[in-house]
């Protein structure tokens, strides 16, 4: 951990400490936490001084200095009004951040502010974790600069809950250098999955003990839910009663998934990058021994570091239908704070024309915001190219928010399905074998929160 890093996680860790256990399921913070709309929302409204608490998580020195930007931004708008906000920032190295969240709600110590995920957000809003954000936001026209399917992922059950900050869906990032180098033509506009096996199987190279040389398609195994959309299928049905991973079409995608892993050997994962001798991705990249990258924008500042190396973003191969991941996330407010006022007035700062200037610096995500001016810096931006920079703004048009429910997070179906997966890549199993165990669990977990509430 670094110094900046550790500085400021250590001040987070302090103001936490006396706070019971984190809780380690959305299960068991649906099963304890009080009913909802039990959120402070006649909280005191101040119009004088005021400090606010706001919270950020992440893994990479480029996010804690997004945060202190954010910061600075705002206690120098608001400094004559004596607002002011106190970072914390929640480095993944110091444990799991949502469980954090459950124990801060838990203990009732919720920040004034504090960063969520789209796909999690429903966990805490349905136990009246978030302040209600719709009175004041009905009367300010900054709600009309963000994309409206962005802003809508920020609501429940009709009320707002914060603003988005980042978005990013998936591209495949293309070490062009290392391509042209192995003699592999670029992928073309339109391309589709045969496309992506064909490059693929031209630029990997594996010794004779088997281990790769040269790897043509890194990280597929951890976005596999991405080619079931692709191909026509579904993980859940529309209330995510039940999962669908045993229909024909979810089945077909993930032997595709499994079979450039474990049939046609094109595809790697972390094991294979500690074989190679790489110490993570992004030096296989840089060395040249990684063709594709199926990842999102969060990448871009170890991308930049590198040099000698041309790269470009590349929108994902068509399956029968296009298909993508709306990841956002963003700053919310706390249900107990007592200046709800300022923190939305932190939340626009950050998120608004004005700090979306920090995520273009930074290239963590791409705008939130339909500002013209801020969409025109964004597309200037390089590395990589005006033509890479779209791509992601392209993909808004078939993004999808990751299937989850009010007591049930991301992570907790990653704990049902993620041994199976790997069984699946590694040629242990068949896809159908994979359905056959994964979706009664599925099942039975939906029912078993489902009796808890």
């Amino acid at each position: 951990m670094n110094r900046a890093t550790d500085r400021v996680t250590r001040r987070a860790l302090v103001r936490l400490a006396g706070v019971g256990a984190a809780l380690g399921s959305a299960g068991a913070l649906a099963a304890c936490l009080a009913p909802a709309g039990t959120g402070a929302q006649g909280a005191s409204r101040s119009a004088g001084p005021a400090t606010i608490r706001v919270m950020h998580r992440g893994s990479s020195q480029a996010q804690l200095d997004e945060l202190e930007a954010a910061v600075k931004l705002f206690n120098e708008k608001f400094a004559a009004q004596q607002w002011k906000a106190v970072a914390e920032y929640h480095n993944s190295q110091s444990g799991n951040y949502d469980e954090k969240l459950v124990s801060l709600l838990v203990g009732g110590q919720l920040p004034d502010s504090f960063y969520a995920n789209a796909e999690n957000l429903a966990i805490l809003a349905s136990r009246g974790g978030y302040y209600d954000l719709s009175a004041i936001a009905a009367k300010d026209k900054a709600t009309q600069d963000y994309y409206p399917e962005l802003l809508e992922l920020s609501k429940y059950k009709g009320k707002l809950h914060g603003l988005p900050k980042d978005y990013s869906p998936h591209v495949i990032w293309v070490n062009e250098t290392a391509m042209q180098q192995a003699g592999v033509p670029l992928p073309k506009a339109g391309w589709t999955w045969e496309d992506l096996l064909e490059t693929a199987r031209r630029f990997t190279q594996r010794g004779g003990d088997g281990k790769f040389q040269r790897i043509g398609l890194f990280n597929l195994s951890g976005n596999w839910f991405i080619p079931v959309w692709q191909n026509g299928g579904e993980l859940f049905d529309k209330d995510i009663s039940r999962s669908l991973l045993g229909e024909q079409a979810a089945v077909d995608a993930l032997q595709w998934v499994g079979d450039l892993h474990s049939k046609h050997r094109v595809a790697g994962v972390n094991a294979d990058l500690t074989a190679m001798g790489a110490q993570n991705i992004a030096q296989a990249f840089q060395q040249g021994n990684v063709a594709m990258w199926w990842m999102g924008r969060w990448n871009l500042p170890d991308l930049r570091k590198m040099t000698g190396v041309t790269y470009e973003a590349y929108p994902l191969p068509k399956g029968k239908k296009e298909a993508n991941v709306f990841l956002q996330s963003g700053p919310t407010v706390g249900a107990t704070t007592k200046h709800p006022e300022v923190v939305w007035e932190f939340l626009k700062t950050w998120t608004g024309p004005e700090g979306q200037t920090i995520n273009i610096e930074s290239g963590v995500s791409i705008p939130t915001v339909r500002d013209k001016a801020t969409v025109e810096k964004y597309l200037a931006k390089a590395p990589p190219s005006r033509q890479s920079n779209q791509v992601f703004l392209d993909a808004m048009k078939i993004g999808r928010i990751q299937p989850t429910t009010s007591a049930i997070g991301w992570g907790d179906w990653g704990t049902v399905w993620n041994a199976e997966r790997d069984k699946l890549i590694n040629g242990e199993i068949t896809a159908k074998q994979f359905a056959d165990v994964v979706v009664p669990k599925l099942d039975a977990l939906i029912k078993e929160k489902a009796a808890q509430r």
